[in-house]
């Protein structure tokens, strides 16, 4: 486990991203993604500068995406894979860790590095 800098998730390669994404959204017939998730981000007034964008923000991100469920962020574990789980919901990393109530997303990236990621430009 290493883990992407913010600088170097915001400077990821546009093709591959764009791939990648495109994968999530294209089989999810719309319902999972990167660019869902940007989307949802953007509509709970997050900023797209690769910064924290506060917790009531980030929270009310994860209520919309379905990472927290009255009041309680969920385990990895507890997320549904289906098309019946609320639109965003993943991706998500791959490995469970917490930090003070905050669900570390995406194994790799941390949760500044999914921010940042979120930021990104091609997405």
């Amino acid at each position: 486990g290493q883990y992407f800098t913010s600088e170097e998730l915001l400077n990821f390669p546009c093709e591959e991203l764009r791939a990648i994404d495109k994968l999530w959204v294209d089989y999810s017939q719309g319902h999972f993604g990167f660019s869902v998730q940007k989307d949802i981000y953007v509509a709970c007034g997050g900023k797209l500068n690769g910064e924290y964008p506060g917790d009531e923000i980030w929270e009310e991100f994860g209520d919309r995406v379905g990472w927290r469920v009255n009041n309680e962020w969920l385990s990895y574990a507890q997320l549904d894979p289906s098309f019946s789980s609320a639109q965003g919901i993943f991706p998500v990393g791959g490995r469970e860790q917490w930090s003070f109530g905050k669900l570390l997303v995406a194994g790799l990236f941390g949760l500044g590095g999914f921010v940042s990621l979120l930021s990104h430009k091609d997405l």
